[in-house]
């Protein structure tokens, strides 16, 4: 692994399109909202990644798609963990994806990674199409280099959408009721965060009762009720703005919705145990 291949986070996955080898520490300790997506593929060790409020387990074989916009972490990893990965920027994502409509990219934002068998052809197949990315990647002064890229990410979301339809089907019809309304309450919760934080509004947008949002919630993931993954989501953002951002506590307090600066300290301390000015010296000074 290059020297670089771990901080210079602004360098490389800022980049329109750039495949690395790497073992994600970047992304150690902190929340990351990232504007760009990227695809990857273990391939030694293992590692605890937040995606949103979700944990995903990966271990060798395992792929992942994180789609821009999306909020991560790495929890924990492995000495000898590594993955191969390529990212891609949101406008070269909307360019390429526009003739395969929603369908898919609503199947990867709930069901983001799948795990493959060892020595099977899908993951001899992603292998090859790393091996591409990669190649793509070191086109610097191409003429044809856009189209390279257009063509890259394209192909794979094709054959993404040939798999999602013909191998991973199953997984749509194993999906209970429940787990169904579960995705669809995660997807609210990423468009709406910022300004609704009443557990009520959610399960009206579902058209269940509160109650049924709370046994949902309990069934299919690790928190005791909805207003939990609520903070949750909005903890996340609140830490990643104090650390990513200049942003003054009135100014992350008008665009999280809160009534002033003071309201948003006593929330923020109240779930983390410090004051935000306090968390973001601290993170800070971590890094």
């Amino acid at each position: 692994m290059s020297k670089n291949d771990n901080g210079h986070i602004s360098e490389w996955l800022n980049e329109e399109f750039a495949y690395r080898e790497t073992d994600l520490r970047m992304f150690m300790s902190n929340h990351y909202k990232l504007e760009m997506g990227f695809a990857l593929l273990c391939v030694s060790g293992e590692a605890l990644l937040t995606i949103g409020v979700l944990e995903n387990r990966i271990i060798p074989d395992t792929e992942l798609i994180v789609l821009p916009k999306s909020t991560i972490s790495l929890v924990s990893a492995s000495e000898d963990f590594r993955v191969r990965m390529f990212v891609f920027s949101s406008e070269l994502m909307d360019n390429t994806s526009l003739r395969l409509g929603s369908s898919l990219f609503l199947f990867l934002r709930d069901t983001p990674f799948f795990q493959h068998t060892p020595n099977c052809t899908l993951l001899r197949n992603l292998n090859v199409l790393m091996d591409n990315a990669e190649l793509v990647s070191g086109e610097k002064t191409n003429e044809m280099v856009e189209l390279m890229r257009f063509n890259f990410l394209q192909n794979y979301f094709i054959y993404l959408y040939d798999k999602c339809q013909n191998h991973f089907s199953h997984l749509f019809k194993t999906y209970s009721h429940k787990r169904s309304l579960f995705f669809q309450f995660l997807s609210i919760l990423d468009e709406h965060y910022e300004k609704e934080r009443n557990v009520a509004f959610y399960a009206d947008q579902l058209a269940i009762t509160p109650r049924y949002l709370r046994k949902i919630t309990a069934e299919n993931a690790n928190f005791k009720s909805p207003k939990e993954m609520i903070d949750k989501r909005l903890i996340i953002e609140i830490e990643t703005l104090l650390y990513k951002t200049d942003y003054s506590l009135q100014e992350i307090a008008e665009q999280l919705n809160f009534p002033d600066q003071s309201y948003l300290s006593r929330y923020f301390k109240s779930h983390k145990g410090c004051s935000p000015l306090h968390y973001r010296k601290a993170i800070k000074f971590l890094n």
